[in-house]
């Protein structure tokens, strides 16, 4: 993180005076879940930096782990051999809600060490490099909204007056403790829901950031025998569950609103990706200045990767930035994925590799809940609706 406290040998000093003993070694998967595998802080020191190899069908797989045979870069017929992931010591943070344990984070590629074209913290460092490029200097906030829920799948009612077992106290906390630059939990409007402001950070930072911010909400849920939902509609719920990301672009650029909210609605199952998430009506998108910045605000699903999203929202500046002028058609259903390819400027930044493995997913998600639709509901609305 940037709001790094200490030095690079930080995790051997700690693994010395005996406070640390674990490390977990990590990366993110297509929906930003959080994959890797524990090992002891002392063998790791004591090698320095490694590579790990991983099962690639974890950069394709569905919400359930599963695999597909329609994702071109990992299916049955390819034998899921090894992804790798490179882990240096000297990026390890402690892991506020384990004691004795830290984490590390990297970005997967294949054995030679390049960056997968698939996986999204390879996308957003690819997209940012090419900003970079033309002499813009990005930075990131975010706020993340979801629910508490009890071991009844009933809202928790975490905004208590005893700390103890105050959830959203007990994770500001803990992300402090992880050294996330965290700025606020609030109650939302629904009962158990929360919003959490991170701080600005780099787009790599705040992508890692939301995956952490994420997995300790639904570990310290557990403890409490409940979990963590980050689901953009819930049973009961009145407002959906966002990530809202922020971004400051320097020196000053001329956007406009209508083209990116036209750009973004080509681009709507990389940032609303379930059936329901896509029932948002839009993709709010709120432009403004602050001296010598310009600041974007755009509101994605709570679901969605946290990478992918700032990926393809800063694809979005960057298109506009390169003059495209004539967007192409808004997709309203994840069954439309497809179109996701007729996007010249989606294939342009984010790439073809990344999309054609994305939309094998997006379509079998909208294939297995159209097989949901029981007759009942087809005669019953046939017609009317």
């Amino acid at each position: 993180m940037s709001a790094k406290k200490t030095s690079d040998d930080w995790l051997m000093s700690e693994v010395t005076a005996g406070r640390i003993d674990t490390v977990a070694l990590s990366f993110a998967d297509r929906l930003g879940a959080w994959r890797g595998k524990r090992v002891p802080a002392k063998d790791f020191v004591e090698h320095g930096s490694t590579t790990l190899g991983f099962c690639d069908g974890m950069i394709v797989c569905d919400i359930q782990c599963g695999v597909i045979e329609e994702t071109p870069f990992s299916n049955f017929s390819t034998g899921y051999p090894d992804l790798h992931v490179t882990l240096d010591p000297r990026e390890a943070r402690p892991m506020g809600w384990r004691p004795r344990e830290a984490y590390v984070f990297g970005v997967p590629s294949d054995r030679h060490g390049t960056s997968l074209s698939v996986a999204p913290s390879a996308v957003l460092q690819s997209v940012l490099r090419r900003l970079e490029a033309v002499g813009l200097v990005v930075t990131t906030s975010a706020e993340l909204s979801g629910a508490f829920f009890d071991s009844d799948a009933k809202p928790n009612q975490a905004f208590t007056a005893d700390e103890e077992r105050h959830l959203p106290f007990l994770w500001l906390n803990a992300l402090t403790a992880s050294w996330i630059p965290v700025r606020y939990c609030h109650p939302g409007f629904d009962p158990g829901s929360f919003r959490l402001g991170i701080d600005e950070l780099s787009p790599l930072e705040l992508a890692q950031a939301i995956v952490v911010a994420k997995g300790a909400a639904k570990e310290l849920a557990r403890v409490e025998g409940g979990d963590a939902i980050f689901m953009t509609r819930r049973p009961g719920g009145a407002e959906p569950a966002l990530l809202q990301v922020t971004v400051t672009l320097k020196p000053f650029q001329e956007l406009s609103t209508e083209l990116l909210e036209c750009l973004l609605g080509e681009a709507r199952p990389l940032l609303y990706p379930s059936v329901n998430a896509m029932r948002m009506t839009d993709v709010p998108v709120v432009l403004s200045t602050r001296g010598e910045v310009s600041i974007l605000t755009v509101s994605a699903s709570a679901e969605a990767d946290s990478a992918t999203v700032l990926a393809t929202v800063l694809a979005a500046v960057g298109a506009a930035l390169d003059g495209v002028q004539t967007p192409g058609s808004r997709i309203d259903a994840l069954s439309r994925s497809a179109q996701l390819l007729e996007s010249y400027w989606l294939r342009d930044w984010l790439g073809e590799p990344f999309l054609e493995n994305s939309i094998p997913l997006f379509e079998h998600e909208a294939a297995l809940f159209a097989s949901a639709v029981t007759d009942w509901e087809i005669e019953r609305y046939w017609g009317v609706a």
